[in-house]
């Protein structure tokens, strides 16, 4: 009977000693669990015994808009591209008592290289010229020296209303105030200048584009 009561005892010994030793494995486990949640700059919800079992991480890049949470990806700068203001030229009274004499045969000289070719950047009046070139070569001949570019010129000399054109007057051409071509005035309504590589120098209507600005170079 005593061995039986020493066999039963060594049993629930050994029983408890399993279960105990099943409950403290357990427990690592868990604590294991735990301790894979412990990382470093969060913003902690709940904590038990040191171990941070409730968790969210700050994100930075969320914001609320509308009520509703969206992912920031990046931040995304736009590009504005700004045109510049349009130039406002000056229009000054003019000598309604001029001698045309010398601007006559300006116009003489230039109407002479017409259907000559039109050549981006030139100024040669038999070769080629751009619109620019070809208005400068043309003054050049009678000793007076203009800017060389379209835009340049249109600040040669002193602008003048459209109303009061006259014979070897500079239109300055463009849109939205950007001046992209020069012609020079023969009368009559008319222009000559280097118009396209297709119409090369050519004898137009004054109103073949927008004009922005008239300028006066001989008063």
């Amino acid at each position: 009977m005593k061995k039986i009561l020493n066999g039963i005892l060594i049993f629930i010994m050994i029983f408890t000693s399993l279960d105990i030793l099943a409950v403290e494995v357990q427990k690592e486990e868990s604590n294991k669990k735990l301790k894979i949640y412990e990382v470093k700059n969060i913003d902690i919800i709940k904590e038990f015994n040191g171990n941070i079992i409730e968790f969210y991480l700050k994100h930075h890049d969320l914001e609320l808009v509308n009520e509703e949470k969206i992912e920031e990806t990046e931040e995304v700068v736009e590009e504005i591209a700004v045109e510049p203001a349009p130039i406002v030229y000056d229009i000054n009274p003019v000598n309604q008592n001029r001698d045309l004499t010398m601007l006559n045969e300006l116009v003489a000289f230039a109407l002479q290289f017409e259907g000559n070719p039109y050549v981006y950047g030139g100024t040669s009046l038999t070769d080629g010229a751009d619109c620019s070139g070809f208005i400068q070569s043309v003054y050049l001949n009678f000793g007076i020296s203009l800017s060389r570019s379209a835009l340049s010129q249109s600040f040669d000399g002193y602008g003048i209303s459209v109303n009061d054109i006259d014979v070897g007057d500079i239109i300055s051409y463009g849109y939205n105030g950007q001046v992209s071509h020069s012609a020079l005035y023969i009368g009559n309504g008319m222009i000559i200048h280097a118009s396209t590589p297709e119409g090369g120098i050519r004898i137009d209507n004054m109103y073949i584009m927008p004009i922005i600005t008239v300028r006066r170079i001989v008063n």
